[in-house]
């Protein structure tokens, strides 16, 4: 009996060892398949340092420390080329979580203002520009804790270039395109 219980405790052990093998290698197809990695901010930076962030699920932190953030979907760079509302009277933000295809369309979700077009104008302007940073993989990892679309580097990463945008024409053409939706919602104070 101790025979068969110790076999079952093998496998178990193997099959455990097997999975988390094939969940990090699945994690950096991220930066393996794709050599080149996208970071969006509203502002130009010559360089990205890393700075202190947290991931929370609900009320749980999943995920804590410095790091620069990257992804390999460049929509998801746009949507962090948002203007950020010191106020929180609007807020954005992606799903991170699910791996959204290249030809699917990714989410946009909007807080807050009088209607979409009023959240679209304030985090994104009519004609703001934006930066989306091309940056080399090296030094890109999956961390658990952080969602599927996303990875991050303790160290300053090198930037190969970066694209000057205006935001709310590349969302248009994301959204024409298919590639994008859009959500928004009212921020209500309780």
């Amino acid at each position: 009996m101790s025979i068969i219980k110790n076999n079952y405790l093998k496998i178990a052990l193997f099959t455990g060892i097997l999975m988390l093998v094939l969940y990090n290698l699945k994690q950096d197809d991220i930066k393996t398949q794709h050599k080149t990695l996208y970071h969006g901010s509203p502002i130009k930076l010559e360089a990205l340092l890393p700075r202190y962030t947290e991931r929370w699920d609900l009320s749980t932190r999943v995920w804590h420390g410095y790091g620069v953030f990257a992804t390999n979907d460049r929509r998801v760079a746009l949507i962090y080329t948002a203007t950020t509302d010191s106020e929180n009277r609007y807020t954005h933000g992606v799903d991170l979580k699910s791996m959204t295809a290249e030809n699917e369309p990714l989410t946009l979700v909007m807080f807050g203002g009088k209607s979409k077009e009023d959240a679209l104008h304030y985090l994104y302007g009519d004609s703001a520009v934006g930066y989306i940073y091309h940056l080399d993989h090296e030094g890109f990892t999956h961390e658990t804790g952080l969602g599927k679309m996303e990875v991050v580097s303790r160290i300053t990463p090198r930037i190969q270039k970066i694209e000057v945008i205006n935001r709310a024409e590349e969302i248009k053409k994301y959204v024409d395109q298919g590639l994008m939706k859009i959500l928004w919602q009212p921020i209500f104070d309780h």
